[in-house]
């Protein structure tokens, strides 16, 4: 069995998830409190605004890149896995990805798509 807790043994799973359309939902559409803003944050590569499939796209290359991976135990009141990524841009800016593993549903949960606090 994978420990969830172990980020390393993890990522390749949840890249997997989140590129799966099947497998995937945003906080916002399953009532989940969420910071889920893909449409404010430019994408490094195009200069455009993501979109929600973009989003989960660059979390999935973010997880493979290798991108800073932290877990969030679950608790009583938050029964989840949670796990936050954050993918340095430039020395200036960071986006701040969070996702949920969802288990008894099987799907993985965007939760937060943001620019990050060091940011101007």
């Amino acid at each position: 069995m994978v420990d969830l807790s172990d980020v390393e043994s993890i990522r390749k799973s949840l890249a997997q998830l989140c590129r799966n359309k099947n497998l995937r939902i945003t906080g916002r559409n399953f009532d989940v409190a969420n910071y889920w803003e893909p449409y404010r944050v430019k994408d490094p590569d195009t200069h455009m605004y993501f979109t929600d499939d973009g989003a989960w796209d660059f979390i999935a290359d973010a997880l493979e890149s290798g991108a800073k991976l932290r877990c969030i135990k679950p608790t009583t009141e938050f029964p989840d896995y949670a796990y936050y990524i954050i993918e340095q841009i430039d020395e200036k800016t960071e986006v701040y990805m969070k996702v949920m593993l969802k288990q008894k549903l099987g799907k993985v949960v965007g939760v937060s798509f943001h620019y990050g606090e060091k940011n101007p």
